[in-house]
């Protein structure tokens, strides 16, 4: 195991601007081929630990890729918020895991019994998190439940209950804004998952000692993981059910929450220093679910209310150049049908939903200075 772990803290130290050695890459290239060398006869002989085998190929997965590239630029992000370079968010997925290598991970697994058979202590939290990592940034559903150090799931337990916060606003227990969802018919299993990110954005929003940060961690990618792993039809679509049509609002509008919360905590809860690609995957999909929603003859102004929070969010994430515009557009219309005049009721509506005011509030009210411009236009 010793070539592996050398060559992963030096392409860390690589990552960080900081080369191990004067002709850095020339180095880690030649580790690289030496740890190649050693998987492979490991396999071809099957003479190895599972355990360390997964490590080695992990390390590989993650790091691998980045050996003879600087490290690639930050994107903006628009929201200004406190959870940046937590856990090295921002070393470890710059890049999306090395798909020949994680591809190898999985299929290893499979012949040893899936995660659950994992016996090494922290080996099955690491692979998850790293699954997770690679998940957040290509927009594509996890391949593993959220493991612990010891091998067990995480509990199905909500923020506060497993941060043991008793004393939270009752309201945070409650869907709130999220209510129509339920009443539409999503199972509560998936409209209760935006509550849970709703209650990380207050326990963020309370103060980082809140809590112990190391828990805060864990609660703020186990939140991630559930967010990640919800599908994306949560109603059967029966053209010859009576309820056909409800179904097929219920399903858009859960879509539309479903992807602006993807949006916002890559953006907010689990920050992504490169959500370019995720973006360029889930902002069309936001498009899609909210102009399908508004279109619909049964979409209430509780309805538009959740399309008021997902396009300020849309448009809060989308460049000026491409969607944007789009966005401002329906926050302008929704706007109107509910009422909205000003940004402190604006700002009361994405309360009742998910929203960090110190991340969100800034960018939030720049957009909402476009709606107006369009609203002057409008009345000119």
């Amino acid at each position: 195991m010793l070539e592996p772990i050398l060559l992963n803290a030096a392409t860390h130290l690589n990552a960080l601007g900081v080369p191990p050695w004067k002709d850095s890459t020339s180095e880690l290239l030649a580790r690289r081929n030496r740890v190649f060398r050693l998987v492979r006869e490991a396999l071809e002989h099957g003479s190895y630990q599972l355990d360390e085998i997964l490590n080695t190929m992990v390390m590989l997965a993650a790091g691998i890729h980045t050996i003879g590239f600087p490290p690639l630029p930050k994107e903006p992000n628009p929201c200004s918020t406190p959870m940046l370079g937590m856990q090295w968010l921002d070393v470890y997925i710059t890049r999306p895991l090395a798909e020949v290598h994680w591809s190898g991970v999985q299929r290893l697994l499979e012949l040893h019994g899936g995660i659950h058979a994992l016996t090494k202590y922290s080996l099955p939290f690491h692979l998850t998190l790293a699954g997770l990592m690679h998940s957040a940034m290509t927009a594509t559903k996890p391949v593993y439940p959220f493991m612990q150090p010891d091998g067990q799931e995480f509990p199905d337990l909500s923020p506060l209950e497993y941060l043991r916060l008793g004393n939270a606003p009752t309201g945070l227990l409650e869907l709130q804004g999220f209510s129509v969802l339920s009443s539409l018919g999503i199972p509560w299993d998936f409209a209760s998952r935006f509550t849970h990110l709703r209650q990380l954005s207050w326990i963020i929003a309370e103060g980082l000692d809140l809590v112990d940060r190391q828990n805060l961690l864990d609660c703020r990618n186990m939140v991630q993981h559930r967010i990640m792993s919800l599908p994306e039809s949560p109603v059967l679509l029966d053209p010859s059910d009576a309820l056909f049509h409800t179904k097929v609002l219920a399903q858009a509008l859960y879509n539309a929450c479903r992807t602006a919360a993807l949006l916002y905590s890559i953006h907010v809860t689990f920050p992504l220093p490169r959500p370019g690609a995720a973006k360029e995957r889930l902002v069309p999909q936001l498009r899609n679910a909210i102009k399908t929603s508004i279109q619909h003859s049964e979409c209430t102004d509780e309805c538009r209310r959740v399309l008021f929070w997902c396009s300020i969010f849309g448009g809060i994430v989308s460049s000026v150049e491409k969607h944007r515009p789009w966005f401002v557009a329906r926050c302008h219309d929704l706007g109107l049908r509910l009422g909205v005049q000003s940004w402190e009721q604006a700002r009361e509506i994405l309360l009742s939903f998910v929203w960090l005011d110190s991340a969100c509030n800034e960018p939030g009210r720049n957009l909402w200075y476009e709606v107006m411009d369009l609203e002057k236009n409008f009345v000119a």
